[in-house]
């Protein structure tokens, strides 16, 4: 077990554990949490006060749209990773 300190100046007892593989560090959940690098929240959705009224044009028809194989907000990181490969 080592000490580690967070930034609230807390001290946390962590396993480490090491191995001699080339590969990215791997930090728990519950080693996150306890640094409090992350929070957990519960879903309090349901506990939010008030209305809410959406309004739908009479109109509209209802449309499935299919499961996107990239999610739309990493689109042009895609795109420009794709570009670059393909130049280098």
């Amino acid at each position: 077990m080592i000490p580690l300190v967070n930034k609230s100046n807390e001290t946390k007892l962590l396993e480490f554990i090491v191995v001699n593989v080339e590969c990215p560090p791997i930090l728990s959940l519950q080693a996150s949490i306890d640094l409090n690098l992350i929070t957990y929240h519960i879903n309090m959705v349901s506990s939010i006060p008030g209305t809410v009224s959406i309004t739908l044009d009479s109109n509209a028809k209802p449309v499935a749209q299919p499961v996107r194989r990239i999610p739309f907000g990493l689109i042009d990181d895609v795109k420009a990773e794709l570009a670059r490969m393909v130049t280098d």
